[in-house]
């Protein structure tokens, strides 16, 4: 049986790739021991790409482990965010001498620590939102 050649050439990536059934396989190499010019093609097409490695088995278990550790991490960047910016706004309240409760805050009497605290919260409140955005794709 003679092939028309639009068909071998239709069934020559398929050959390359290695997925036509072994019948298919014997008319295309017939034909191709026919026709030196497309053989010599095939031979040259044929050099392929070495096939990438295989994934290891527990890849799965890895990507869930370290969804877990970013996830803790950015729980506790969370925590910290939230204790430094209460420091930032805390208020110190005092009662005594006769005056009843005095209320200071902290920023008035401890400027430098306040701004301090301030800016670890700007970071770490800067760093809880690239993280969050991180794990939401």
């Amino acid at each position: 049986m003679t092939l028309p050649p639009e068909v071998v050439l239709d069934l020559l990536p398929l050959y390359l790739a290695d997925e036509v059934n072994p019948t298919t396989r014997k008319l295309v190499e017939d034909y191709l021991s026919q026709d030196p010019l497309l053989a010599e093609r095939v031979r040259q097409m044929r050099v392929a790409p070495p096939p990438l490695p295989a994934p290891p088995p527990d890849l799965g278990l890895l990507a869930l482990r370290r969804t877990r550790k970013l996830l803790a991490r950015q729980r506790w960047v969370m925590g910290f965010a939230l204790m430094f910016t209460g420091f930032a706004a805390s208020f110190q309240f005092s009662a005594g001498g006769g005056r009843g409760v005095h209320v200071h805050w902290l920023m008035a009497t401890h400027p430098a620590a306040a701004a301090a605290c301030a800016a670890v919260a700007a970071a770490l409140w800067v760093t809880f939102g690239w993280q969050r955005r991180r794990l939401a794709v």
